[in-house]
């Protein structure tokens, strides 16, 4: 019985808050946005007069249907690690959808007009996580077992036998 209840506490917590949490397509508002994309990460644009501006410490491409914006070589900004640093400066952007192509940008978007943002993953790197997220539940179901000693359910677990023969002991003297 205690088995499966710990099978079902754990597929509970996969299949709502971390998954949830890990797979859902970050919204972001404002005149100005600031996020983190990687690589083949789908980024929407709603609002008027965008402006994009982008910096990383490795190359990155982004492109829509008709542009493609690519990260130039730049002395490093203080502050940042030992790294070659790569920087688009401030340029108008169409609003649509937007594909990162290579890299791991850090993006700001301004316009004088609320945007609307909204970054999704990918495809590809969902599927990596939920098979990484299978996984580990997975271990943590086995080290539940084993360390629960809920394999044989019709004895109390060995770490509850001996607390309580800790306790008499102590509780004799």
């Amino acid at each position: 019985m205690a088995l499966w209840v710990w099978f079902a506490f754990l597929m509970v917590l996969y299949v709502f808050p971390v998954r949830n949490w890990t797979f859902s397509d970050t919204t972001l508002q404002g005149t100005s946005v600031t996020f983190n994309a990687s690589a083949d990460s789908k980024v929407e644009i709603e609002g008027d007069n965008v402006y994009f501006m982008a910096g990383a410490c490795s190359y990155y491409a982004i492109f829509d249907n008709q542009v493609v914006i690519t990260g130039e070589p730049v002395s490093k900004p203080l502050g940042v690690e030992e790294c070659a640093y790569f920087k688009t400066d401030e340029r108008k952007i169409n609003s649509g959808t937007w594909i990162v192509a290579s890299g791991y940008p850090e993006i700001t978007l301004t316009s004088e007009t609320p945007l609307k943002v909204t970054v999704a993953r990918s495809d590809g790197s969902k599927v990596s996580l939920y098979i990484l997220l299978f996984v580990v539940i997975g271990l943590v179901f086995i080290l539940g077992c084993i360390v629960g000693d809920s394999l044989i359910p019709s004895r109390p677990p060995l770490w509850y036998i001996r607390l309580i023969a800790a306790k008499r002991s102590t509780s004799s003297r």
